[in-house]
């Protein structure tokens, strides 16, 4: 039986033609720090971090088939579970949505969706998960569609 030593430090993977691929950090043999993935054109397509092995902290996708490599997503952890703010973007660099998530996917206070030209889609509360007071939507135009 053989013991193998944990990993620990900065770990690197690299694709067949050298590029890198991924970079991590690690500490006792668990994923420890942040988390960088590039795409095969080069372009940073993913970064997150990492406490224990758990996705633990901000965790950020960009779009990397696009010149721009634009941000699309953001989103928060804590311990494994999606916990906190998710903001993701229209490719245009408009804000295309915006909510806080706690336990995983329970949906908790207020959550905004945006059209591409920037104008309000619709907004609604949610309390443990589940819809909770007002609502409202809206054109595109911005001109209010209904509430509840």
């Amino acid at each position: 039986m053989t013991t193998e030593t944990p990993k620990n430090g900065l770990h690197t993977d690299y694709r067949r033609n050298g590029q890198k691929q991924s970079e991590v950090n690690y500490k006792d043999g668990k994923k420890h720090g942040k988390f960088t993935g590039w795409a095969v054109n080069g372009q940073k397509w993913i970064e997150m971090d990492y406490k224990d092995g758990k996705m633990h902290g901000k965790k950020t996708y960009w779009n990397w088939s696009r010149s721009n490599n634009q941000k699309i997503s953001e989103l928060n952890y804590k311990d494994n579970q999606r916990n906190g703010k998710f903001t993701t973007w229209h490719e245009n660099g408009q804000k295309s949505f915006e909510g806080d998530y706690k336990d995983g996917y329970k949906k908790e206070g207020k959550h905004t969706f945006w059209n591409e030209n920037g104008q309000k889609k619709s907004e609604s509360n949610h309390k443990d998960g589940k819809m909770h007071g007002k609502w409202t939507t809206w054109h595109e135009n911005g001109q209010k569609w209904g509430e509840g």
